[in-house]
């Protein structure tokens, strides 16, 4: 069964691959951020240390960046119907080895 189910993936290896390590870094990126804004409000902010203050927020806007541009390629390149992969290409393939039926 699995090895039908990544046959259709084959193809579009490379697509797959982007895809998916995009989803599991901004995954990571996501469940990171509470914590780094976290020991920003409890560490920096009562510090007064202005430059690392600054310093600090250039990051997180970076890291925040960073996310929407990898959710942006998930979104298009991996769901887009002209484009993506998950919801038409896949799909077209597998509708393909469907025996047809007349009605």
């Amino acid at each position: 069964m699995w090895r039908r189910f990544f046959s259709y993936y084959r193809p579009y290896k490379g697509l797959f691959l982007l895809d998916f390590s995009c989803a599991v870094i901004a995954g990571v990126l996501e469940l990171g951020f509470p914590l780094a804004i976290s020991k920003f409000i409890d560490d920096l902010l009562p510090g007064g240390n202005w430059s690392m203050i600054v310093l600090a927020s250039v990051g997180l806007l970076c890291v925040y960046a960073l996310n929407t541009i990898l959710n942006y390629i998930v979104t298009y390149w991996g769901h887009h119907p002209n484009y993506g992969l998950v919801d038409y290409r896949v799909w077209r393939e597998d509708d393909q080895d469907l025996p047809q039926v007349v009605c």
